[in-house]
């Protein structure tokens, strides 16, 4: 029998609300290190990212071959990792924050938090940073049956961020630093990335210098370094992809540009909208175009309509950055006004402006 502590999480009335908490059940078994789960011939969806997930095969098979493994025998545990834990951002945003439940859950802490010695390095580093690191037990890769097994739900539906992680991530990883020294305007790059990489870079950073931009590879920071630089930038311009996920650090009142490749404008859901909404950031994006040599081209001296419209861009910036004038504006340069920022913009356009965003509302 599965036992329940559940926290209400209102969004939009009764249909939308999520039941969220911490589950128990008897003779689980897990398969690591895709954090695939089965009680009998069950899975807890209240625990799973996302239905689509067993549309990767990784995991589908990762459920299906568990039942035919031999399986180590442990008596309990909390297990933590969940689908999609390698990657950055669904690490920190969506499972992370899920030990809010933990927190509140003494018997549980009796138990020690699962997770897979093969997750990458800012896996370990979180947990320790946010002070569970001598609770993590880091298992090798194989079958467990638990005896006892409890989990920690989703705190939203799939296609929010919620409100409640982003608070919780800034109360346990510590109070802004003092250093002067960090950059207070960053480009993210995704130089070392296989996909989703602007391809004429070496281009984009030297205009982006001529404003005070430094370009970073989160890739080339410890994690305790990428939140001190999100928190001091008054400005941040980076690519659609999991470094983003550092904004839920960023200052209020800073001001961010997103990078878009064309095949992602007409994506339902794009997270990074919301957290800016939350953490009340000015919020806008300008959408490259595709190259031959992969990856996607923001060139800031495009000729024609969009002549100068990066430059006016970092302007804007500029401007925004000196908290003695006013707030951020809509950049000057081909754009309509009746233009949404949610909608789907013309490629090269880019709108700054506070985020509007209902952060709990899907992005439409």
């Amino acid at each position: 029998m599965i036992e329940s502590e559940y926290r209400s999480c209102l969004v939009f009335g009764e249909a939308d609300t999520t039941g969220s908490g911490a589950f128990s059940a008897a003779n689980v078994d897990v398969s690591l290190p895709t954090a695939m789960h089965r009680i009998g011939n069950n899975i807890l969806k209240e625990m799973m990212p996302a239905p689509c997930v067993l549309a990767n095969p990784k995991y589908y098979f990762g459920l299906v071959t568990m039942r035919f493994r031999r399986k180590r025998k442990l008596r309990e545990g909390v297990l933590l990792a969940m689908p999609r834990h390698h990657n950055f951002f669904h690490w920190m945003v969506e499972i992370l924050p899920r030990l809010m439940f933990y927190d509140r859950c003494p018997r549980l802490q009796l138990a020690p938090l699962i997770v897979p010695k093969s997750a990458p390095p800012f896996v370990g580093e979180s947990l320790r940073l946010a002070g569970y690191g001598s609770k993590a037990m880091f298992l090798p890769n194989g079958v467990y049956r638990f005896e006892k097994l409890h989990m920690l739900s989703t705190l939203v539906r799939t296609i929010d961020v919620s409100v409640d992680a982003v608070e919780w991530l800034n109360s346990k990883f510590g109070a802004p630093s003092l250093n002067t020294q960090t950059p207070r305007r960053i480009y993210v790059s995704r130089s070392d990335a296989k996909n989703r990489y602007v391809s004429n870079e070496p281009q984009l950073s030297n205009v982006l210098s001529e404003f005070g931009f430094t370009t970073l590879a989160m890739s080339n920071l410890s994690l305790d370094d990428q939140i001190e630089v999100f928190r001091a930038a008054d400005c941040i311009i980076g690519l659609h992809g999991a470094a983003l996920a550092n904004l839920v650090f960023a200052k209020p009142g800073a001001t961010v540009i997103e990078f878009y490749p064309p095949d992602l404008i007409d994506m339902p859901f794009n997270p990074f909208s919301p957290i800016a909404a939350i953490r009340k950031l000015k919020y806008g994006f300008v959408v490259g175009e595709p190259t031959r040599m992969g990856g996607y081209s923001v060139d800031p001296k495009a000729s024609g309509r969009k002549s100068g419209l990066m430059r006016s861009a970092l302007a804007v910036l500029a401007h925004n950055a000196d908290r003695s004038r006013s707030p951020a504006r809509t950049i000057p340069g081909p754009l309509s006004p009746d233009l949404s920022l949610w909608g789907r913009i013309p490629r090269g356009h880019v709108r700054v402006r506070p985020s509007s965003h209902r952060p709990t509302a899907p992005c439409r």
